[in-house]
């Protein structure tokens, strides 16, 4: 398939956002190919690596042509899709080479994607273990095992990154408040290098239940809209623990002093917390 023929998206977003059941909306449509977090280990821990500039351009280039570019050129699709939160690390990666595809920002209530990460994978997101484990290589690489490409590793730590929000997490809590608050702002930040027609933001709560936005969103990636397809979005799917969590007093604290500033800014915080409908 020749690029410029395809129609590329990348659905970049925190993860417990939705983007698993984005994936699923298009499994039967033969005219595109959707991936769910393609090759999500490789990737994930060369972004992160980019993040943290442990990593340059040229080597992250040459990763995602080598993965990305020669998928979408094998794939016999119309529109392409890659639905994952390893990719807004590198997306600026990503424009250089695909400078006509369409990107879409992907945002749920921090409050959500905190609590569904911390009570749900205690062992995948800045579990202590493997944080304690990166940190350690990242100060001292010459002598430490560099960590191998399983997620569980591979997520940026403040103290080495250029960040959009200041914080110093002192508990894994903490960290997932920041990463929550500084992937959407990187992803924000990025905003500003696309045509405005190349790039949607969009959330969660809106694409679920309204069908408006739900026609937006799909009208978007270049696929006609149906209410089949808007059914399908309604119901949570890849749902590892069908059980609603919220904060405690000490666990909003925490967040609204992390998060907040963010949180304004897609005009959460002043809404209560939502339960999900299992």
């Amino acid at each position: 398939m020749n690029l410029e023929s395809t129609n590329i998206v990348f659905i970049l977003g925190s993860g417990r956002c939705g983007t698993f059941q984005i994936s699923k909306l298009f499994e039967e449509n033969h005219e595109v190919t959707c991936h769910h977090e393609f090759l999500f280990d490789y990737i994930l821990r060369s972004s992160v690596l980019y993040k943290m500039q442990q990593e340059d351009k040229t080597s992250i280039k040459k990763l995602l042509i080598d993965t990305h570019q020669n998928e979408i050129k094998l794939a016999d699709s119309k529109i392409w899709i890659d639905s994952s939160n390893a990719l807004p690390w590198v997306a600026d990666v990503l424009l250089e080479i695909f400078p006509n595809a369409k990107f879409i920002h992907l945002i749920r209530d921090g409050r959500k994607v905190v609590s569904s990460f911390y009570n749900k994978f205690p062992k995948v997101m800045y579990n202590d273990f493997y944080v304690k484990k990166l940190a350690t290589w990242l100060e001292n690489q010459e002598l430490e095992i560099k960590p191998p490409p399983y997620k569980n590793y591979w997520r940026p730590l403040p103290e080495y990154c250029k960040c959009f929000i200041k914080a110093t997490p002192k508990n894994r809590f903490e960290y997932l408040c920041w990463y929550w608050a500084e992937i959407n702002s990187h992803i924000n930040n990025f905003k500003n290098s696309l045509k405005e027609e190349n790039f949607l933001e969009i959330k969660l709560e809106d694409l679920s239940s309204k069908k408006e936005h739900f026609d937006h969103f799909v009208n978007f990636i270049g696929i006609d809209s149906s209410d089949d397809l808007f059914s399908m979005i309604k119901k949570p799917v890849n749902v590892a623990e069908p059980k609603n969590y919220f904060l405690d007093a000490s666990q909003t604290e925490a967040y609204n002093n992390i998060c907040k500033e963010v949180a304004e800014k897609y005009n959460y915080h002043d809404k209560d917390e939502y339960a999900v409908k299992y």
